[in-house]
């Protein structure tokens, strides 16, 4: 039987730390945390520049971020995905048996109804031909009855 699949992947959450390490790592081009100014100016006092430097590494980092977690949602949809998938090929397979055992017993059934129609019939049948010859017995009878009276009534 199928169970239900978390919406939200907690492992992102155990991944953050490798995650900001691979952020300053050379693939990066260098570390997108420092600053692209040299040490002296930044130690100058120019805070407008630094600023600007660091919301330009927070944007870079922030969009990476999202691209790590559109990743793991995709990564956790596609997993949910194939779990419901196969959820749903069970369901049909059983749904399809349960047709195929109502089928059967609804040929079943309507084998058992001709049989017993038929049955029925012969039934009818025999029946009527009993009382048949019921009817012709008592026909006879009367004859015989009638006939006796009149050559009772006949001879007086």
């Amino acid at each position: 039987s199928c169970t239900a699949v978390q919406l939200y992947d907690v492992s992102i959450l155990v991944k953050l730390p490798r995650i900001i390490y691979n952020c300053r790592s050379e693939a990066w081009g260098g570390s997108i945390l420092r600053s692209s100014m040299p040490p002296n100016k930044l130690d100058s006092g120019h805070s407008d520049e630094e600023e600007q430097v660091s919301k330009m590494n927070r944007t870079k980092v922030e969009e990476h971020w999202r691209n790590v977690l559109r990743r793991e949602k995709l990564e956790s949809f596609q997993k949910e995905l194939s779990s419901l998938q196969s959820c749903h090929e069970e369901e049909v397979l059983r749904i399809d048996a349960v047709h195929s055992r109502a089928e059967k017993g609804f040929y079943s059934a309507e084998e058992q109804y001709r049989s017993a129609y038929v049955l029925h019939l012969q039934r009818i049948d025999e029946l009527t031909e009993l009382y048949k010859e019921g009817l012709l017995h008592m026909e006879r009878d009367f004859a015989d009855k009638l006939d006796f009276l009149r050559h009772d009534y006949s001879s007086e």
